[in-house]
């Protein structure tokens, strides 16, 4: 991995996929010593089609523990973040249609990947079907082909599309190098060490092996490897399980 962190202080902007680290690379990112203080996860997620609101937006500081606050119904435009009087961390995922109003503005920017399309796939399907995100439930399920065909379809179609957007990238990250020892990867990522005071609220929870909580493991695995094989995206490779971005390949 080649980190080339050039950080000076400001707004952060982490763009990424679902089921990559997101959660955990914003939390500690926030933790850290001289990084934005408040952390805004993905305020475009509710009404992004009409471009009318900006829902709940959710709101985490690094100085009041457990501390969190929303705000209701602010007003979509594009300066909308600037009444935020000190900087800020931003993540979003690139499932929104307007995304384009703030990717242009002045951030850091990093995208954050996860390289086993494969597992960042299922790992989706299982939080989809039982209805959670941060912390899944870990019983044993069926995945169902058309759920998992959905997430395929969807994860290529977005991310042709934000390859498509002429997004300055500051800093690129793999999931494939995060430790999950968080002043270790505040380290490796070029941040400064973390914060005592929120080192053990950082929440996070990894799934266990895909096989052992999915009962057709290997029928949805034999299954992807028929989806790709009609894969042919200019930019794109894919061989095997892993995905490779062409511009990003010198950050692998």
């Amino acid at each position: 991995m080649k980190i080339f962190n050039k950080y000076k202080g400001g707004n952060i902007q982490i763009i990424s996929a679902p089921r990559t680290g997101s959660n955990y690379l914003s939390n500690i990112i926030l933790t850290s010593i001289n990084t934005p203080n408040i952390l805004i996860n993905e305020p475009l997620r509710h009404k992004y089609d009409k471009l009318q609101y900006i829902d709940n937006i959710y709101i985490k500081t690094k100085f009041l523990k457990n501390h969190y606050f929303y705000t209701d119904k602010i007003k979509f435009n594009k300066n909308i973040f600037s009444h935020f009087k000190t900087p800020y961390i931003i993540k979003h995922h690139y499932n929104y249609k307007n995304i384009d109003v703030i990717i242009n503005s002045q951030y850091y920017n990093i995208f954050l990947f996860r390289k086993n399309l494969f597992e960042m796939l299922l790992s989706s399907t299982i939080s989809k079907t039982v209805n959670e995100w941060i912390i899944p439930n870990f019983k044993q399920l069926f995945i169902s082909h058309n759920e998992f065909n959905k997430y395929f379809i969807w994860t290529i179609d977005k991310l042709i599309m934000l390859l498509n957007y002429n997004i300055k990238y500051d800093l690129i990250i793999f999931y494939e190098n995060f430790t999950f020892d968080e002043n270790n990867d505040l380290f490796n990522l070029g941040f400064l060490p973390i914060n005592n005071y929120l080192y053990k609220q950082i929440s996070g929870k990894k799934f266990p092996p895909k096989n052992l909580i999915v009962k057709n493991y290997d029928e949805i695995k034999k299954y992807y490897f028929e989806l790709i094989k009609d894969i042919n995206v200019p930019g794109i490779t894919i061989d095997g399980e892993i995905i490779h971005i062409d511009k990003f390949k010198e950050y692998e």
